[in-house]
């Protein structure tokens, strides 16, 4: 306690130690090689030094490495995962303002993958219009820009939803579901992408 109230300066009261040798060192080319090729793990490092009749703990390699090795570069951008069924139907069917740039990105990805899907793209918009519009013109059989009855067979929809035809709640038969595919991504659930 007297050495650090009699040093005049901050540095007089710290001492520096001389760093210790370690039974790394006379390796440390070997270890500096293999840390930078970027593909290996302390473990494999401990193992390989097992090989070389160095028993060393896990965690004194593990120090000697953070204290004297050079941080590895952390990849610039992780790997894309692929998109879920579940994601892609959410891209496909929720209004394109609601998207999130990256997911406007994602989609338009996916889309160019699967000529499929960017047709039941192209189905889903000119859907979505006509019920946002309340006009089946789209549909064939009805003629755009008359305005009078449509024809038979050209329905136009009710202005409110609780006018709109009931709609049968019953579910398909399990022979004929499609939704309970093991699929990882969506492209490769549609056969043909």
């Amino acid at each position: 306690m007297q050495r650090y109230a009699r040093a005049a300066r901050r540095q007089d009261q710290v001492t520096i130690r001389p760093r210790r040798s370690s039974i790394l060192d006379p390796h440390a080319d070997y270890l500096r090689q293999r840390w930078q090729t970027g593909n290996v793990m302390i473990k494999d490092l401990q193992r390989e030094l097992h090989e070389r009749g160095i028993d060393v703990s896990y965690t004194t390699l593990r120090d000697w490495t953070t204290r004297t090795l050079p941080p590895r570069q952390a990849p610039a951008e992780p790997p894309l995962r692929p998109s879920t069924v579940r994601q892609v139907t959410g891209w496909l069917t929720r209004h394109p303002d609601t998207l999130s740039e990256e997911e406007a990105t994602q989609l338009k990805l996916t889309i160019a993958a699967c000529p499929k899907l960017a047709a039941a793209h192209k189905h889903i918009r000119v859907l979505g219009q006509m019920l946002q519009t309340r006009k089946a013109a789209g549909l064939p059989g009805c003629r755009p820009g008359s305005r009078r009855s449509p024809p038979a067979g050209c329905p136009v929809l009710p202005a409110s939803p609780k006018d709109w035809p009931p709609t049968s709640t019953r579910s398909p038969p399990a022979s004929s579901r499609t939704g309970a595919q093991t699929s990882s991504t969506a492209a490769s659930a549609i056969p043909g992408c």
